[in-house]
């Protein structure tokens, strides 16, 4: 039973995490392994010394994207790359830091260059608008990147995403995406006095060419940059979803409701340890290595008593959140 490797009762564990809320990532994952949940949203738990680049350069775009658009275009740096605090900075970890700040650069100027209309054609209303509602008892949270309004008046949510696929297998499907559509239904919710047209999903992928064996780094991107030039379809994905009447109502009833309903058991009070347990404590051994190992993998190996050492307590449950 769960009990046999966590060391903090069920209760205790749901009473302080649902305080704070959920997010649609927290929802995703509890979909995609509930014990992954557990060990990074019940008890808030990240390996000493992790990072990923993926997550890191993600971040950096964002914070990027959102002084572009706040200044229309004119007064923006690339962001800098934000390397956790603990993460011993080898060579090797430095020469990729180097990359992606070489990277990040590169792809916003080229990004700025190739969606210059949109400083002029678009009124944005507001840019990282933080949502936060209580649905049925539940509290939800989220980010919204950005909202605006086209030369006809109608008014949109936009979600900048970075990816390191853009082909036709990876984007079917976006339009019918939870994160997509949570951040719409709940940004309805917040703001009542809004009605949206629809959504943009603006992709922006990573290199797809690589560093060649002894080519300097300044080489490398001018050749990236190149390449983004002549064939910008590589890089670059903008989809616009239109709502319809029901949308929204079909979504909540049939998508995000299943997922709800689940959460809520956790709260139920007459519903026993025994049932919270299993539905927390499902490994789905399936994802483990999906993006490359998990990082709590040693815990679901070999339990907390013996590989707590190697884990510690983050400070916010919602760090994307907290942080201005």
């Amino acid at each position: 039973m769960l009990r046999d490797i966590v060391p903090i009762p069920i209760q205790t564990i749901i009473g302080r995490t649902m305080s704070e809320g959920c997010t649609q990532s927290e929802i995703t994952t509890f979909d995609n392994c509930a014990m992954l949940w557990l060990w990074r949203y019940g008890m808030l738990l990240r390996r000493k010394g992790s990072m990923s680049w993926a997550s890191i350069y993600g971040t950096a775009a964002h914070s990027t994207w959102e002084q572009m658009y706040a200044t229309k275009g004119q007064r923006w740096s690339p962001a800098a790359l934000k390397i956790p605090a603990d993460v011993v900075m080898t060579v090797e970890r430095q020469k990729q830091k180097e990359y992606w700040e070489g990277v990040l650069d590169v792809q916003m100027r080229k990004y700025a260059e190739y969606y210059k209309d949109d400083f002029t054609l678009w009124n944005i209303k507001d840019i990282e608008v933080d949502v936060d509602v209580v649905f049925e008892g539940l509290r939800l949270r989220g980010k919204i990147d950005l909202t605006f309004t086209e030369h006809d008046g109608r008014f949109w949510l936009l979600d900048f995403k970075t990816t390191s696929r853009l082909d036709l297998p990876t984007v079917l499907g976006w339009d019918f995406r939870f994160q997509f559509m949570f951040y719409l239904w709940l940004a309805t919710l917040q703001l009542k006095d809004v009605k949206f047209a629809g959504y943009y999903i603006n992709a922006l992928k990573k290199p797809s060419i690589k560093v060649k064996q002894n080519e300097a780094l300044p080489t490398y991107l001018g050749r990236l940059e190149g390449e983004m030039g002549a064939e910008p379809d590589k890089y670059y994905y903008r989809s616009r979803l239109l709502l319809t009447s029901t949308s929204l109502s079909y979504f909540e009833s049939n998508v995000l409701r299943p997922k709800l309903e689940r959460i809520k058991l956790l709260t139920n009070p007459n519903i026993s340890d025994t049932v919270k347990e299993s539905l927390c404590g499902n490994m789905n051994t399936d994802h483990c290595q999906r993006y490359g190992a998990c990082e709590f993998l040693p815990l679901c190996e070999h339990g907390y008593d013996l590989e707590s050492f190697q884990y510690e307590e983050r400070r916010a449950k919602h760090e994307e959140l907290e942080e201005e």
